[in-house]
């Protein structure tokens, strides 16, 4: 399913992006919010990846949750864990 990710890079530099992953839909929001997300990002240039993966301070925002990248491929496949900072 696609979702749009709030992703913050340094203090103030916000983007809006399109990722394919599949959220649990359910009355517990840890279902709904797990600990690790696995996805794709969608129609982002090969600079904008290398800026996401190597950039300071970058946090996700899922549905209001915070996450970062533990791991984020060229072709976009990517792996959240919580933010617990």
């Amino acid at each position: 399913m696609e979702e749009i990710l709030r992703i913050t890079i340094g203090p103030s530099n916000v983007w809006q992006v399109a990722a394919d992953m599949n959220l649990e839909e359910g009355p517990s929001s840890q279902f709904a919010f797990p600990d690790s997300i696995e996805g794709r990002l969608l129609r982002l240039t090969t600079d904008e990846l290398l800026r996401l993966k190597f950039g300071e301070g970058v946090v996700v925002g899922v549905r209001g949750r915070r996450y970062k990248f533990i791991q984020l491929e060229k072709d976009g496949t990517f792996r959240l864990h919580k933010d617990r900072s």
